[in-house]
């Protein structure tokens, strides 16, 4: 099934995680689940649009179809840069205690 499914959009991926083993002892493999770069960018989240805006393009650089892998880093350097701005110009920086995140 899981190579017949097609993928809602490019940013779908198939991942394995991990989950508590029945004893409550350890880890063990997970079923495969479909999560899209969002789902990760909640898991992981940066307090900074242009950071996200990066992580997304270097998931998957030229392979959303419309722009090829040479523009795609091209923007990812942009994005790091603009992420570097947004970064300076906040009053504190993320992990400060006056900043939940």
């Amino acid at each position: 099934m899981r190579d017949r499914f097609e993928m809602p959009s490019p940013y779908h991926r198939w991942i394995t995680g991990w989950e508590v083993n029945d004893e409550g002892t350890g880890l063990v493999r997970a079923k495969p689940i479909i999560v899209d770069v969002y789902c990760v960018l909640d898991a992981y989240p940066t307090g900074n649009p242009a950071l996200d805006h990066l992580i997304k393009k270097a998931l998957c650089p030229g392979g959303r179809g419309h722009k090829d892998r040479i523009k795609d880093v091209k923007e990812i350097q942009w994005s790091a840069g603009r992420a570097l701005d947004l970064e300076q110009e906040k009053p504190y920086p993320m992990g400060h205690p006056k900043i939940q995140g």
